[in-house]
């Protein structure tokens, strides 16, 4: 009974105690102050949306490469303009089109507010709309220069459009005395499509002739018929040019040269692979193509380059890398900019920049269509390594329209 009665009175206690308790004022929690010197950290999530398997992996594998760089190095030095430090969701689009849109709303859905996008017109076309419907900018680094206009205006590139680069390698080509040309073309991509043409548009427009076209699918690895084409022409063009990448341009290349084709060869920037200075000299020697940069002594790519190995232990093999590396350039000049993560103000900064520096050299977007003016680095294989013919930032009244 003694017991009962002390365990009654003990929870008579204890339930008093308890109504005080919810009768007091709730105490303020403070919010632990930040250390001393250190700023408080906003973050910018960044969405990448890109083909880290098939047929793009050989571009956007690379660029991602340098766009991690890009992202330790200003985390690492407490932030951009020390209050934004940079997250990454990094998604798999495995280089299909439809993927990557379904991809780039999952992750504006978990939160990013600047996505990029594959190396390639389609599936950046995809991704873009998904941006701009959320009023997310995209940037990606195809090069079909209509590629902003057909989405809107929070899409940008990183690489300039294809119309430069077919006057750049037209333009040469003329300066060489070349008189007459070739197409190698495929209709089943916008750039391998659109791009010999660009090239044979300005090659005509500065004298020249197109003797015709010869076509090919994206999957071909047999070239025999398109390079007996070639060999059967009467009179022989005196330089053909295709937009291909790899595997496909190695294998045509290959045979092209097996075959005694004596035109010139040109490209464009996707010769510029590990693969492709894997061939023997006499396969890829003499061949002539662009690319968005080439490493000088002491030029912002050769210090790129060098902080690359130093993380990753092997060279960067491509300018891939470094185009990756330079959206971070740009990122942090229009964060800074913007003062915000907010993306109409983001979209407004990056539409606004003018020579940002970058790993592949000056960048500007003030003044485009959100495709960048950079240099192009017109190069030809001598003694089976790239050479530096010239650096070039073309006349914008030369350029082919898009």
């Amino acid at each position: 009974m003694l017991v009962r009665r002390s365990i009654w009175v003990l929870l008579s206690l204890l339930v008093l105690v308890s109504l005080i308790a919810a009768c007091a004022p709730a105490a303020e929690v403070e919010p632990a102050p930040a250390a001393e010197g250190e700023a408080a950290q906003d973050v910018l999530q960044v969405g990448v949306a890109t083909g880290q398997t098939g047929y793009l992996s050989v571009t956007d594998g690379p660029s991602l490469k340098g766009l991690q760089l890009g992202v330790d190095e200003v985390n690492a030095a407490g932030g951009i303009d020390g209050k934004w430090m940079i997250e990454l969701d990094i998604r798999n689009t495995e280089s299909d089109p439809t993927l990557t849109t379904t991809v780039t709303q999952q992750l504006i859905d978990d939160g990013a507010q600047f996505i990029t996008s594959p190396c390639d017109l389609d599936p950046s076309v995809g991704a873009g709309q998904v941006g701009q419907a959320a009023g997310v900018p995209v940037m990606g680094c195809g090069t079909t220069p209509t590629m902003t206009d057909i989405v809107g205006d929070f899409m940008f590139g990183s690489w300039y459009g294809d119309n430069v680069t077919g006057y750049v390698l037209a333009k040469y080509a003329r300066d060489l005395g070349y008189e007459t040309a070739y197409l190698h073309l495929s209709p089943d991509t916008t750039y391998t499509n659109d791009l010999p043409e660009y090239f044979g548009t300005a090659f005509e427009d500065l004298g020249g002739t197109v003797l015709g076209r010869v076509t090919y699918g994206i999957d071909q690895s047999d070239f025999s018929a398109n390079v007996t084409t070639l060999k059967n022409l009467d009179p022989q063009p005196d330089v053909v040019f295709t937009s291909t990448y790899e595997p496909q341009l190695a294998s045509f290349l290959q045979q092209y040269r097996a075959a005694g084709v004596e035109s010139a060869f040109f490209a464009a920037e996707g010769f510029d692979t590990p693969a492709m200075f894997e061939l023997s000299c006499d396969v890829i020697n003499d061949a002539v193509y662009t690319t968005a940069g080439f490493e000088t002594p002491g030029s912002p790519l050769a210090e790129f380059n060098a902080k690359y190995e130093e993380k990753y232990g092997e060279p960067p093999g491509s300018v891939f890398p470094a185009v990756g590396y330079d959206i971070v350039r740009v990122l942090e000049a229009a964060l800074k900019k913007a003062g915000s993560t907010d993306g109409a103000a983001l979209r407004d900064a990056i539409a606004s920049l003018e020579n940002v520096q970058g790993a592949t050299g000056l960048i500007t977007y003030a003044g485009t269509n959100r495709m960048p003016v950079k240099q192009i680095a017109l190069i030809k294989v001598e003694d089976c390594k790239p050479a530096l013919i010239e650096l070039v930032t073309p006349p914008a009244d030369k350029i082919p329209a898009p």
